[in-house]
């Protein structure tokens, strides 16, 4: 299941690069950071991509998750980069 979800996730920055004209560009590598200092990315734009993650995922797993949850804003680290992103959205799905 989780190479699924790294599947769609990796889709969804692709599609994503290819969409955005705010000149925000994601590479779509497990390391790549998604918030703090080393991240292409602004609030807003990192929001868009949780979004059309979240809808792919529901379309894939008829399953709806909330990746910006309470657990994200106690510890914003959980969307460090796109490898915790995954190991997050595997756990929403799981029930963890």
């Amino acid at each position: 299941m989780k190479s699924r979800i790294e599947k769609i996730v990796f889709e969804t920055i692709i599609n994503f690069n290819k969409t955005n004209h705010d000149g925000f560009e994601i590479k779509p590598e497990k390391k790549a950071h998604l918030t703090g200092a080393k991240s292409n990315l602004d609030s807003v734009a990192l929001i868009g991509l949780l979004l059309e993650i979240e809808k792919n995922i529901n379309k894939n797993f008829k399953k709806k998750i909330l990746i910006a949850d309470e657990k994200v804003f106690k510890d914003v680290r959980i969307l460090k980069n796109i490898d915790s992103l995954i190991n997050h959205i595997s756990s929403k799905i799981n029930g963890k």
